[in-house]
């Protein structure tokens, strides 16, 4: 179930690109939102690993 979460988390900037600039001000392409996004990823990972 993990794995589906995390797929989904993967997904969504590109899938729903304009929801993803609503809640963060970014578009998903911008570099600042992929270094934003990945290191909350990283932080979720490490949290359910827990």
């Amino acid at each position: 179930m993990i794995r589906l979460i995390m797929m989904g988390a993967l997904l969504a900037p590109s899938a729903i690109p304009k929801v993803t600039r609503e809640l963060t001000g970014l578009d998903p392409a911008d570099p600042e939102f992929e270094q934003l996004f990945t290191m909350q990823l990283k932080l979720l990972a490490r949290r359910l690993a827990e």
